[in-house]
Protein backbone atom coordinates (compact mmCIF):
# COMPACT_ATOMS: atom_id res chain seq x y z
CA UNK A 1 0.00 0.00 0.00
CA UNK A 2 1.35 3.80 -0.61
CA UNK A 3 1.57 6.02 1.75
CA UNK A 4 -1.39 8.40 2.44
CA UNK A 5 1.40 11.40 1.23
CA UNK A 6 1.95 9.58 -2.04
CA UNK A 7 -1.95 9.07 -2.26
CA UNK A 8 -3.10 12.71 -1.38
CA UNK A 9 -0.80 14.35 -3.96
CA UNK A 10 -0.87 11.46 -7.09
CA UNK A 11 -3.22 13.93 -8.85
CA UNK A 12 -0.92 16.29 -8.65
CA UNK A 13 1.68 14.54 -9.89
CA UNK A 14 0.19 13.05 -12.43
CA UNK A 15 -0.84 17.15 -13.90
CA UNK A 16 2.67 17.66 -13.02
CA UNK A 17 4.16 15.07 -15.35
CA UNK A 18 1.29 16.54 -18.45
CA UNK A 19 2.32 20.29 -17.74
CA UNK A 20 6.11 19.12 -17.92
CA UNK A 21 5.62 16.62 -21.14
CA UNK A 22 6.13 18.89 -24.44
CA UNK A 23 4.60 16.26 -26.51
CA UNK A 24 1.03 15.81 -25.06
CA UNK A 25 -1.56 18.64 -24.62
CA UNK A 26 -3.62 16.14 -22.28
CA UNK A 27 -3.88 12.67 -20.62
CA UNK A 28 -7.34 11.51 -20.13
CA UNK A 29 -7.72 8.69 -17.13
CA UNK A 30 -10.85 6.28 -17.05
CA UNK A 31 -12.10 6.81 -13.90
CA UNK A 32 -14.31 3.22 -13.26
CA UNK A 33 -10.95 1.13 -13.43
CA UNK A 34 -8.28 3.69 -12.24
CA UNK A 35 -5.89 4.31 -10.09
CA UNK A 36 -7.17 7.34 -9.40
CA UNK A 37 -10.47 6.19 -8.72
CA UNK A 38 -9.77 3.79 -6.04
CA UNK A 39 -7.38 5.80 -3.99
CA UNK A 40 -8.01 8.97 -4.55
CA UNK A 41 -11.67 10.26 -6.01
CA UNK A 42 -13.28 8.07 -3.83
CA UNK A 43 -11.98 9.34 -0.72
CA UNK A 44 -12.86 12.92 -2.20
CA UNK A 45 -16.50 11.89 -2.88
CA UNK A 46 -16.68 10.21 0.74
CA UNK A 47 -16.33 13.55 2.02
CA UNK A 48 -19.91 14.00 0.68
CA UNK A 49 -21.11 11.48 2.68
CA UNK A 50 -18.63 12.90 5.69
CA UNK A 51 -21.20 16.04 5.89
CA UNK A 52 -24.38 14.26 5.06
CA UNK A 53 -24.87 15.36 1.27
CA UNK A 54 -25.66 12.54 -0.96
CA UNK A 55 -24.83 12.21 -4.60
CA UNK A 56 -27.33 11.29 -7.47
CA UNK A 57 -26.98 10.12 -10.68
CA UNK A 58 -26.12 11.85 -13.80
CA UNK A 59 -26.39 11.23 -17.84
CA UNK A 60 -23.12 10.08 -18.19
CA UNK A 61 -21.64 10.08 -22.06
CA UNK A 62 -18.92 7.52 -22.24
CA UNK A 63 -18.21 7.59 -26.51
CA UNK A 64 -21.61 7.44 -27.96
CA UNK A 65 -22.99 5.46 -25.20
CA UNK A 66 -25.44 7.09 -22.56
CA UNK A 67 -25.25 6.04 -18.93
CA UNK A 68 -27.36 7.18 -16.19
CA UNK A 69 -24.18 6.81 -13.53
CA UNK A 70 -22.71 8.02 -10.41
CA UNK A 71 -20.69 11.15 -11.08
CA UNK A 72 -17.36 8.94 -10.23
CA UNK A 73 -17.99 8.17 -13.22
CA UNK A 74 -17.07 10.93 -15.23
CA UNK A 75 -13.74 10.73 -17.20
CA UNK A 76 -11.33 12.69 -16.04
CA UNK A 77 -9.31 14.66 -18.47
CA UNK A 78 -5.91 16.05 -16.54
CA UNK A 79 -4.76 19.11 -18.71
CA UNK A 80 -1.66 21.92 -18.71
CA UNK A 81 -4.14 24.35 -18.21
CA UNK A 82 -5.12 25.72 -14.95
CA UNK A 83 -8.80 26.44 -15.53
CA UNK A 84 -10.76 23.34 -14.40
CA UNK A 85 -14.37 23.01 -16.07
CA UNK A 86 -16.84 20.45 -16.75
CA UNK A 87 -16.86 19.27 -20.51
CA UNK A 88 -20.91 18.58 -21.46
CA UNK A 89 -22.45 18.05 -24.71
CA UNK A 90 -26.21 19.98 -23.86
CA UNK A 91 -29.64 18.11 -24.52
CA UNK A 92 -31.89 20.67 -25.87
CA UNK A 93 -34.79 17.78 -25.93
CA UNK A 94 -33.74 16.80 -21.86
CA UNK A 95 -33.16 20.27 -21.31
CA UNK A 96 -30.53 18.95 -19.45
CA UNK A 97 -26.61 17.95 -20.09
CA UNK A 98 -24.90 15.21 -20.80
CA UNK A 99 -21.19 14.51 -18.98
CA UNK A 100 -18.39 13.97 -20.90
CA UNK A 101 -15.29 14.73 -18.69
CA UNK A 102 -13.98 16.73 -16.21
CA UNK A 103 -10.69 18.77 -16.93
CA UNK A 104 -8.50 19.58 -13.91
CA UNK A 105 -5.31 21.49 -14.86
CA UNK A 106 -1.88 22.24 -12.29
CA UNK A 107 -1.65 24.97 -9.79
CA UNK A 108 -0.43 22.90 -6.21
CA UNK A 109 -0.72 20.10 -4.53
CA UNK A 110 -4.17 21.13 -3.20
CA UNK A 111 -6.15 22.84 -6.63
CA UNK A 112 -6.52 19.30 -8.58
CA UNK A 113 -8.44 17.90 -5.29
CA UNK A 114 -10.63 20.77 -4.89
CA UNK A 115 -11.02 21.80 -8.64
CA UNK A 116 -12.36 18.67 -8.57
CA UNK A 117 -14.99 18.53 -5.82
CA UNK A 118 -16.28 22.25 -7.55
CA UNK A 119 -16.90 20.22 -10.95
CA UNK A 120 -18.34 17.10 -8.72
CA UNK A 121 -20.90 19.69 -7.15
CA UNK A 122 -21.64 21.18 -11.07
CA UNK A 123 -22.95 17.84 -11.95
CA UNK A 124 -25.00 18.00 -9.19
CA UNK A 125 -26.85 21.54 -9.68
CA UNK A 126 -26.91 21.89 -13.38
CA UNK A 127 -28.32 18.52 -14.28
CA UNK A 128 -31.95 20.13 -14.38
CA UNK A 129 -31.34 23.52 -14.20
CA UNK A 130 -32.42 24.34 -10.03
CA UNK A 131 -30.59 27.27 -10.23
CA UNK A 132 -33.78 29.73 -11.01
CA UNK A 133 -30.57 32.46 -12.26
CA UNK A 134 -28.00 31.15 -14.09
CA UNK A 135 -25.99 33.91 -12.66
CA UNK A 136 -25.37 31.43 -9.75
CA UNK A 137 -24.29 28.52 -11.11
CA UNK A 138 -20.98 28.93 -9.63
CA UNK A 139 -22.25 29.99 -6.19
CA UNK A 140 -22.92 26.24 -4.30
CA UNK A 141 -19.52 24.83 -6.00
CA UNK A 142 -17.90 27.30 -4.47
CA UNK A 143 -19.02 27.40 -1.36
CA UNK A 144 -18.88 23.30 -1.17
CA UNK A 145 -14.84 23.54 -2.55
CA UNK A 146 -14.74 26.33 0.80
CA UNK A 147 -15.87 22.96 3.05
CA UNK A 148 -13.76 20.85 1.21
CA UNK A 149 -10.72 22.66 1.72
CA UNK A 150 -11.37 23.02 5.44
CA UNK A 151 -11.52 19.29 5.12
CA UNK A 152 -7.96 18.77 4.20
CA UNK A 153 -6.78 21.60 6.29
CA UNK A 154 -6.11 24.12 3.16
CA UNK A 155 -6.31 27.04 4.69
CA UNK A 156 -5.40 29.63 1.73
CA UNK A 157 -9.03 29.08 -0.44
CA UNK A 158 -10.68 31.81 0.99
CA UNK A 159 -7.32 34.38 0.25
CA UNK A 160 -7.36 32.29 -3.34
CA UNK A 161 -11.08 33.67 -4.10
CA UNK A 162 -10.34 37.15 -2.71
CA UNK A 163 -7.63 37.23 -5.05
CA UNK A 164 -9.87 36.02 -8.14
CA UNK A 165 -12.34 38.23 -7.42
CA UNK A 166 -9.44 41.26 -7.53
CA UNK A 167 -8.56 39.99 -10.90
CA UNK A 168 -12.11 39.86 -12.69
CA UNK A 169 -12.92 43.34 -11.58
CA UNK A 170 -9.44 44.52 -13.41
CA UNK A 171 -10.66 42.68 -16.10
CA UNK A 172 -14.79 43.67 -15.98
CA UNK A 173 -14.89 44.98 -19.31
CA UNK A 174 -13.04 42.58 -21.15
CA UNK A 175 -15.72 42.18 -23.52
CA UNK A 176 -15.20 38.23 -24.21
CA UNK A 177 -15.75 37.56 -20.82
CA UNK A 178 -17.65 40.71 -19.27
CA UNK A 179 -20.83 38.19 -18.12
CA UNK A 180 -18.32 35.50 -16.99
CA UNK A 181 -16.41 37.91 -14.38
CA UNK A 182 -19.45 39.40 -13.19
CA UNK A 183 -21.41 35.66 -12.84
CA UNK A 184 -18.11 34.68 -11.06
CA UNK A 185 -17.47 37.88 -8.72
CA UNK A 186 -21.44 37.68 -7.74
CA UNK A 187 -20.69 33.99 -6.60
CA UNK A 188 -17.18 34.14 -4.99
CA UNK A 189 -19.47 36.99 -2.78
CA UNK A 190 -22.15 34.87 -1.96
CA UNK A 191 -20.34 31.83 -1.47
CA UNK A 192 -17.87 33.37 0.96
CA UNK A 193 -20.79 35.28 2.79
CA UNK A 194 -22.63 31.78 3.34
CA UNK A 195 -19.74 30.15 4.03
CA UNK A 196 -19.43 32.84 7.30
CA UNK A 197 -22.74 31.94 8.26
CA UNK A 198 -21.64 28.18 7.38
CA UNK A 199 -18.71 28.48 10.19
CA UNK A 200 -21.16 30.07 12.68
CA UNK A 201 -23.19 27.22 13.15
CA UNK A 202 -23.53 24.87 15.60
CA UNK A 203 -22.88 21.53 14.95
CA UNK A 204 -26.76 20.59 14.52
CA UNK A 205 -27.00 23.95 12.19
CA UNK A 206 -24.57 22.74 9.61
CA UNK A 207 -26.48 19.61 9.54
CA UNK A 208 -29.72 21.22 8.97
CA UNK A 209 -27.47 23.41 6.29
CA UNK A 210 -26.42 20.52 4.51
CA UNK A 211 -29.93 18.85 4.73
CA UNK A 212 -30.93 21.69 2.49
CA UNK A 213 -28.13 21.32 0.15
CA UNK A 214 -28.95 17.90 -0.13
CA UNK A 215 -32.44 18.62 -1.16
CA UNK A 216 -31.50 21.21 -3.80
CA UNK A 217 -28.55 18.34 -5.05
CA UNK A 218 -31.68 16.38 -5.26
CA UNK A 219 -34.02 18.97 -7.19
CA UNK A 220 -36.78 18.95 -5.31
CA UNK A 221 -35.90 22.80 -4.61
CA UNK A 222 -34.93 25.85 -6.77
CA UNK A 223 -33.18 28.70 -5.07
CA UNK A 224 -32.02 32.26 -6.17
CA UNK A 225 -30.49 35.27 -4.41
Amino acid sequence: MYKDIEIDDYLYNLSNDIVNDKDIDFKSYNVENSYINELVLIRQLNFFNGIGVDLHKVNVLQGDVENYLSPRFIDIVLEKYFRARTNVIFDTERNAPYYTSIAIGNMNNYFPKIAYIHEIVHTQVNEFSNLSDDSNKELMPIFMELVYSDCINYNNRINDRLYEIGIRVAFIDNKDSVLENKTYIKSILQALNLYRIYNKLSSSGKKEMMYYISVLFNRDIFFSF
